[in-house]
């Protein structure tokens, strides 16, 4: 009877550390037999008046308790709690909504980690740039731009540690910007050369669809992110532009005057 159970040493518990439970019970004859169980599970721990727990994990948290057996009987005392406290582990990053993310939309980081006590801080970083870009568990980017891709690393800490986790792109996907055309040869354009149109366009991903036009020509001329001339001639004087798209849009390119000599 009167059997229970005390913690060694007492007070906190750190991961790494040793932790003995003990066993005491007032029995006649004296207690011949120690049992220690782990509540839910129905194997036993141990046997003896003490347990030994060396290098505890976070893992061995839990209630235990112990059965002290004599001749005339067995009694289980009160389950008594190991609180094991460490450092964050298993930090992930999550992105909502999920699936492709669009110029203009509004984006939540979210980030996990286990820990005991929980996590008191968050922060927010993007890789290579070195001031934080936000504190707290969710960080928010609304009306995202495509400047906004890139590798986001969530910081978490309690009492105990920090730890990184850098393993979410944001990937913004955006409709052709920044079209432009060159033209090869640059400068004076000889009679009967070969002259070629080449057009850029920054988009993500990446423009499917080059077409391009002459100023007061309704029909395109051709289609590619290249148009070549092979003989150059007056009748091909005029004002050209290209025509980028992908799935999110497109966008025309400013006028280049061509002119023979």
């Amino acid at each position: 009877k009167n059997t229970s159970v005390s913690v060694s040493p007492s007070g906190e518990i750190v991961e790494g550390s040793s932790v003995s439970l003990t066993c005491s019970s007032d029995a006649n004859p004296p207690v011949k037999n120690y049992t220690w169980y782990r509540k839910d599970v129905t194997s036993p721990k141990a046997s003896g008046q003490s347990y030994s727990i060396n290098n505890i994990r976070s893992e061995d948290s839990g209630e235990y308790y112990c059965e002290a057996e004599n001749e005339c009987g067995r009694f289980n005392s009160s389950s008594v709690f190991v609180d094991v406290h460490y450092g964050p582990k298993n930090t992930s990053v999550s992105v909502s909504p999920s699936g492709e993310i669009v110029e203009g939309s509004s984006v939540t980081l979210i980030c996990s980690s286990d820990a005991n006590p929980p996590v008191n801080n968050y922060t927010w970083y993007k890789k290579n740039v070195t001031s934080p870009k936000a504190s707290g568990q969710s960080y928010n980017i609304t009306n995202i731009t495509s400047e906004d891709s890139g590798e986001y690393v969530c910081e978490v800490e309690n009492k105990y540690g920090r730890l990184n986790y850098s393993s979410v792109i944001v990937d913004v996907h955006y409709g052709p910007k920044n079209t432009s055309v060159w033209v090869i040869p640059s400068g004076e354009i000889m009679e009967g050369s070969l002259v070629t149109l080449t057009c850029s366009s920054d988009a993500n991903p990446p423009v499917n669809n080059y077409t391009w036009y002459k100023r007061n020509v309704t029909s395109p001329k051709a289609s590619g992110q290249s148009y070549s001339i092979t003989s150059f001639s007056p009748k091909d004087d005029g004002e050209y532009y290209c025509e980028a798209m992908n799935e999110h849009g497109r966008r025309r390119s400013n006028f280049i005057v061509l002119m023979a000599l």
